[in-house]
């Protein structure tokens, strides 16, 4: 009981200190940290509060320090959710610190506190998302990223991180590249995918064994939605392709239809996919992958090729499929 008595007298004193910063004088921004760290009730079970305190504010301000030196204006930004969510932006023009400073009541017998928080202003954002085998893009326009604030989730130990640069905000060109090379395949694609959408250059590239398939099923997509012919070589069931055979077609290729069940399979997955990958999302993983329009063309006509040259496409109309895989190429990536 007694150690509860002297940890509610600590609570309370540092409340009191909270309340006595919000309402003097100084930058606005830093009252606001200042408060939020004397709000931040765990510093207070410290066997030293005291020294925690005071640690929390001092390293507290010179992480912000770091960032606010960072943010400017125009400068890109890699915010990460998770390891396969991202925000992409860049640091607005004006006021990309966002301070809101908390309501602090504190008496002794009556403890109000209303939620404050810093944050960094983003333009031109978008988010971006795994949904395997392909990355969703959305546009956000602009995007609060919160670096800290009362409660527990957004707290000191987030704004350090932030200010080192290096884990869940990541601001500028080289760093964000940084960044990228220690990050799993997938979270790579995510983020390469959300920075070409928002035409941020970053000296970056995705490794090509790492990707292959997704740039395979994402040439087959585009394929099937010019022509609605799936992708296959034709070969005999089991027939392998030969390593020596053109790149272009072993990467372009990655299925092999040995029986009406696996075409049927295809089939329905290229369905799904073509009903729920806009244009644009197709555009942006293409640029990620480092396949523009006219790559993806000369991978395509490749496959169109080879329909013609197979005896039992009697069907085949090599000018009408060359006119329709125009209009699906322009529709992805001059729209």
């Amino acid at each position: 009981m007694d150690a509860g008595a002297v940890h509610n007298d600590i609570t309370g004193a540092a409340h009191e200190l909270a309340a006595l910063i919000v309402e003097g004088p100084g930058d606005h921004v830093t009252r606001t940290l200042f408060s939020l760290i004397y709000l931040n009730d765990d510093l207070a079970k410290d066997d030293d509060p005291s020294k925690a305190y005071a640690d929390a504010a001092q390293r507290g301000h010179t992480a912000l320090a770091s960032i606010a030196e960072r943010v400017q204006p125009g400068q890109p930004v890699l915010h990460i959710t998770t390891d396969n969510e991202v925000t992409v932006g860049v640091v607005a023009e004006d006021g990309a610190l966002i301070a809101v400073l908390p309501r602090v009541t504190n008496n002794r017998m009556r403890d109000d506190n209303s939620v404050g928080s810093i944050d960094l202003l983003l333009t031109n954002a978008l988010s971006a998302n795994a949904e395997k085998p392909f990355v969703k893009t959305r546009v956000v326009g602009e995007s609060l990223v919160r670096l800290i604030e009362s409660e527990r989730r957004y707290n000191i130990g987030r704004l350090l991180q932030a200010g080192e640069n290096t884990d869940w905000l990541v601001i500028g060109n080289d760093a964000i590249a940084k960044k990228l090379e220690s990050a799993n395949p997938m979270g790579q694609f995510v983020a390469m995918t959300a920075l070409k959408a928002a035409n941020v250059e970053v000296d970056f590239v995705l490794g090509e064994d790492a990707h292959a398939e997704t740039a395979a099923i994402l040439v087959a997509l585009i394929t099937y939605q010019a022509t609605g012919e799936l992708v296959s070589i034709h070969k005999k069931p089991g027939e392998m392709i030969s390593p020596t055979q053109d790149r272009s077609l072993i990467d372009g290729v990655q299925f092999s239809l040995e029986t009406v069940e696996d075409q049927g399979e295809l089939e329905a997955e290229l369905e799904i996919l073509r009903k729920n990958a806009g244009g644009r999302d197709i555009r942006n993983m293409a640029l990620a992958l480092g396949l523009n329009k006219e790559a993806i063309k000369t991978r395509i006509d490749v496959l169109l090729k080879d329909l013609a040259a197979n005896g039992d496409r009697a069907f085949f109309d090599p000018v009408t499929y060359a006119e329709s895989l125009h209009r699906t190429l322009t529709s992805i990536f001059d729209t």
